[in-house]
């Protein structure tokens, strides 16, 4: 979709030239990348990005590159559910699509799904 980059805290932010970039803490994105997924949504949202002006266009691409940037260091923290023996939890996902949910009784739904998942979920 985009390239995001990493860089040094040494380097430029122009060493490449006729590139222009947003550059948000230690991460950059090139602005032409974002400019052609905004047209890639559609005829109507190229159209009405183009009929901003050039405030509200950069205004627009600083948006989506700090929601990009966002979603990247965030997935940077995932990490892998271990059990005690800092081993990979080994056990069946619980029923959560919609339409595996929705078949579920109340009381089934309890027993395997919620009360399975409390002591983590009374975390957040």
């Amino acid at each position: 979709m985009f390239c995001i980059e990493v860089i040094d805290s040494d380097q430029s932010d122009d060493d490449d030239g006729e590139i222009e970039y947003m550059l948000i803490e230690s991460m950059r994105i090139d602005v032409a990348g974002i400019e052609n997924h905004i047209c890639d949504q559609g005829l109507a949202v190229g159209k009405f990005f183009n009929a901003l002006n050039v405030v509200d266009q950069n205004a627009v691409i600083k948006e989506i590159t700090s929601y990009a940037i966002m979603l990247v260091t965030g997935l940077t923290g995932v990490k892998a559910e271990r059990d005690e023996n800092n081993q990979p939890l080994d056990h069946d996902a619980p029923p959560v699509m919609p339409q595996q949910l929705v078949t579920l009784r109340p009381a089934k739904f309890i027993q395997e799904v919620l009360n399975k998942y409390r002591d983590h979920l009374q975390k957040f």
